[in-house]
């Protein structure tokens, strides 16, 4: 029977967040969870992580997100033999979010996509995104623009953090990702080599004030940044196909 991998990256990581409970949850949840941990942040969350056998752990240089992202699927890639295993991808502060604020939702999620084939957007639900900060819903809301008349997939939400995918799909990106971020780059390399792009929707991704800071991000200062993440991720439907037809 196919299992379901956690992979998650982890940055700063407050380690007060991480609770041997919410580790428990997670140890019984997934089968494994390979996790990459910036050198930037608190050894107390390494060593905390590191108490669990099926919890794999390797600390990185902090280089970014999209380097982080593709460390873990490495990770995971090496460790692991092909099979036909799902793949969850998710920030892991938003993982602590949902075990904390929506508990159900997590083996929701996983009963929800066991059976869709390829990569699935896992998308925020019309509640979850009414907790989020302006700033990222306004410019969050030009980059999932761009990706539902990609993939023809009306009002699709690529910018979750969060995404499940399959063994081959695992593989696929392993192989080919390199963009400074992943949102839409992993979609689009599965759907340039012929693997199903699809979607479920969820309540467990609401914004936390605990993990961020809702002040700052309510500021009209904050917009700059958001834009700028929006820039590269939405780049990524120029850059990605440009790549693959050079190739041809």
């Amino acid at each position: 029977m196919p299992k379901t991998i956690l992979l998650a990256t982890i940055h700063r990581l407050t380690p007060g967040l991480l609770t041997t409970k919410e580790l428990a949850t997670i140890t019984h949840t997934f089968s494994e969870s390979f996790l990459t941990v910036s050198d930037k942040t608190d050894q107390q969350v390494v060593a905390m992580l590191s108490q669990f056998d099926n919890i794999h752990v390797r600390v990185i240089p902090a280089k970014g997100a999209g380097d982080a992202r593709r460390q873990v699927v490495r990770f995971a890639t090496e460790t692991s033999k092909i099979s036909d295993d799902h793949y969850l991808y998710c920030d892991f502060d938003k993982i602590l979010v949902m075990l904390a604020q929506v508990p159900a939702a997590l083996p929701q999620l996983i009963a929800d996509t066991s059976d869709i084939p390829g990569y699935c957007c896992v998308e925020r639900s019309a509640t979850a995104m009414k907790s989020y900060p302006w700033t990222w819903t306004e410019t969050e809301k030009l980059t999932n623009a761009v990706a539902a008349a990609y993939f023809g997939l009306p009002q699709l939400d690529i910018t979750s953090g969060c995404a499940m995918f399959s063994d081959a799909a695992l593989r696929l990106i392993n192989r080919f990702s390199q963009e400074p971020m992943t949102d839409a780059e992993w979609p689009l390399i599965c759907a340039m080599h012929q693997v199903p792009v699809n979607r479920v929707v969820t309540n467990g991704i609401p914004y936390s004030a605990t993990v961020d800071n809702l002040e700052r991000d309510n500021q009209p200062a904050a917009l700059i940044p958001r834009l700028r993440l929006a820039y590269q991720i939405t780049n990524s439907f120029v850059s990605v196909p440009e790549r693959f037809s050079s190739v041809d």
